[in-house]
């Protein structure tokens, strides 16, 4: 199960590759293994997306942890390029929407099960409640 895309054809990690292809280097090697490399690559990208808005609506630049957590709650419709699906971040929904896709390897590759789903979100949300109720 991933919340980021699996393999190597797409436009942000075309830029990143071009990036080192530009200064006459190889790509990191890490780059190969895809499933956790993407991951952080979407990791990287949500924050430097939330550090974006926040600045946006501050452009002095002084900018708090709340200001952050703010351009978080602002980020919308956001793909990298297919990377992910359409994620939009909310004050009542840190997830993005929590769609996830299933991967299988067969012959040493990845092969795509399902497209992009939510899983029981209705089930996820009571848990979460549950356990925030919790003392």
């Amino acid at each position: 199960m991933q919340f980021a895309g699996v393999g190597t054809d797409y436009p942000v990690l075309n830029e990143i590759r071009e990036m080192y292809r530009k200064q006459g280097k190889p790509a990191p090697k890490e780059m190969a293994s895809t499933v956790f490399y993407n991951r952080g690559v979407l990791v990287a990208a949500l924050h430097v997306e939330a550090i974006r808005n926040a600045v946006k609506a501050k452009p002095d630049g002084k900018i708090t942890g709340a200001d952050v957590k703010a351009g978080f709650e602002k980020i919308s419709n956001f793909t990298l390029g297919g990377l992910v699906p359409p994620i939009k971040i909310t004050a009542t929904d840190h997830e993005g929407g929590g769609l996830v896709q299933i991967w299988q390897v067969k012959g040493g590759k990845f092969e795509k099960v399902t497209d992009w789903y939510a899983a029981y979100p209705d089930v996820v949300a009571k848990h979460l409640k549950e356990a925030a109720a919790k003392p």
